[in-house]
């Protein structure tokens, strides 16, 4: 039987070490069960990494008192799985993966429940409890006394624990191995995988893809669950899958016109939404053996600017009234969670019309004090080019395009930038160098002396990321190249002598211009990552190697 423990005191718990915000914990309130406590409800959201939430287990069970009477009363679970529905917004298909147990449904949030006595949380952190740099065992904390819920201001809001999330692009705190081998039940027959059959174990993955903190699920005929995690794959478990298996869990994912089209073409991109732990990018492909599935998890949430730990001079790139912003990078670098964020914040700053133009869409973005159109290829429009003509008839003034990959995007991208509109955009580029010569080889010759002088006067600025694996195997740490166009970059551009970029960036650093050399050795420096791994991704790994001789760790 599960442990009881006082839900009040770890809601205070879990605020204080900032694990979770006002926000979330309040929404995870009325679902409260005796089988399902504040923590659980949050890590099935795919809000608080599941070790985490074990080790507060452990704690609040060996050092709080017994739970009080403002621990609710219980309840039941919720309803069984519902069929899937459309998610119109992005094209995929929205699942419902809560428990199959009888008993009345548990309220939504903004409805009283009266068995939820009212939550209350202090803005002051208990003393004593602040987390340690490397596990989370925090100090004794004493419980509070039910009052006014009080405001908070969104810093508070917004920013958890530096120590388990700050450096990490994707989920929470935990080690570098899976903290639990997928269930064999799943590689094996539907049967075994309970009476809703192979769309339990497909939904049952995806879950554990997202608690295990993992990037991507990889599924093939005659391999075990594969998951990316911190940047390397990781068997689940050491049964194969089978490809009747694999063909009924595409069958269950899609609905009737996608398979046609998978059928047809060989592959297929959609989102996937399963209610209560998030949206997917799920991929389909047909191969030798069969055809691949591959999930990517898409962020619960989008992080704030600090918790990207961006340098602070990107931050007055989303204060441009017009003109052309990059983010580049290689595949899987967090350049989507980084464009988000921009996104996220011009929202919240700018009373202005944003239109995004995605394949597929992956974020939802909630207006705050902007009206916001997002848009995806296919269901939405044809092409990114017609889309974009169709964008400048819309009366925007900050338009995002996911991928900038082809000439008559870049042209269009290029012309909105110089006819009044902030444009975001990302190329699959590794540093801002290569990212001004892609942009302007992209077009033919006798048109690029005229594209450099509209570059050098639309572009603002360039933001290259990589994404490492961190030293202790604790995630994932991002490493920023940041060009900000002023008036000598610009020249370079216009003079095509874009190869002397980075001696502009180091003269530019008092502006914030930042080299991706400088910033791996200050991880390498902070002890974060390995210098080999570092070196590996330099721009000058002749001179990385110099500096790591010298005494870089």
């Amino acid at each position: 039987m599960k442990a009881v423990i006082d839900n009040q005191l770890a809601a205070q718990l879990l605020f204080d070490h900032k694990l979770a915000t006002r926000e979330e914990i309040l929404a995870s309130w009325p679902f409260i069960t005796a089988e399902k406590d504040v923590g659980a409800i949050l890590v099935e959201r795919g809000l608080l990494p599941a070790q985490t939430y074990h080790q507060m287990m452990v704690y609040l069970q060996t050092n709080s008192p017994a739970p009080q009477a403002h621990t609710p009363t219980p309840g039941t679970a919720a309803s069984p799985a519902e069929s899937p529905r459309k998610d119109s917004s992005a094209g995929g298909v929205t699942h419902d993966a809560r428990s199959s147990q009888k008993g009345p449904r548990a309220k939504p949030h903004g409805q009283k429940n009266e068995n939820v006595v009212e939550l209350s949380l202090t803005d002051e952190p208990n003393p004593g409890s602040a987390p340690s740099d490397e596990t989370w065992s925090p100090a004794p904390v004493e419980k509070t006394q039910p009052i006014a819920t009080p405001s908070l201001t969104p810093t508070q809001s917004s920013q958890r624990n530096p120590a388990v999330t700050s450096a990490e692009f994707r989920g929470g705190a935990s080690s570098g191995n899976i903290p639990a081998v997928a269930p064999e039940a799943i590689a094996r027959e539907p049967i075994a995988m309970g009476a809703t059959g192979p769309q339990s174990g497909w939904n049952e993955l995806l879950a554990y893809a997202r608690h295990s903190d993992a990037s991507d699920l990889h599924l093939s005929a005659g391999n075990p669950i594969l998951l990316r995690r911190y940047g390397h794959l990781q068997a689940a478990g050491s049964t194969p899958m089978d490809q009747e298996s694999l063909r009924r869990w595409a069958e269950s994912a899609l609905d009737g016109k996608q398979w046609e089209e998978f059928d047809a073409k060989g592959d297929l991109e959609i989102i996937y939404t399963l209610e209560g732990h998030g949206r997917y990018r799920v991929t389909l492909m047909k191969q030798r053996r069969g055809f691949d599935i591959t999930a990517r998890v898409i962020p619960a949430r989008i992080r704030s600017f600090d918790d990207l730990g961006l340098p602070e001079s990107c931050r007055e790139l989303s204060h441009w009234a017009q003109g052309l912003v990059l983010l580049t990078g290689p595949v899987g670098c967090g350049k989507s969670s980084t464009l988000s964020t921009l996104v996220d914040m011009v929202n919240r700053e700018r009373h202005d019309h944003i239109i995004t133009i995605e394949e597929p869409i992956e974020i939802l973005y909630e207006p705050v004090n902007c009206r916001i159109t997002q848009r995806q290829i296919g269901p939405h429009t044809l092409s990114r080019d017609a889309a974009l003509r169709a964008a400048l008839r819309e009366d925007p003034d900050i338009i995002v395009i996911s991928e900038l990959r082809d000439l008559d995007t870049i042209r269009l991208a290029v012309s909105a930038a110089e006819t009044g509109h902030l444009v975001f955009g990302t190329m699959n580029t590794t540093n801002a160098g290569r990212t001004i010569y892609r942009l302007i080889d992209s077009f033919p010759p006798e048109e690029q002396g005229i594209i450099r002088n509209m570059i050098s006067e639309s572009l603002r600025g360039v933001i290259s990321q990589q994404l490492l694996s961190r030293k202790d195997g604790q995630g994932m740490i991002p490493a920023f190249e940041v060009l900000l166009v002023n008036s000598a970059v610009g020249n370079l551009i216009r003079k095509d002598e874009a190869h002397q970029l980075g001696t502009a960036m180091i003269t530019g650093k008092a502006a914030g211009m930042v080299l991706l050399d400088d910033s791996l050795r200050n991880l390498v420096e902070r002890g974060l990552i390995d210098p080999a791994l570092a070196m590996s991704r330099a721009n000058n790994p002749k001179d990385f190697e110099r500096y790591v001789g010298k005494g870089g760790r």
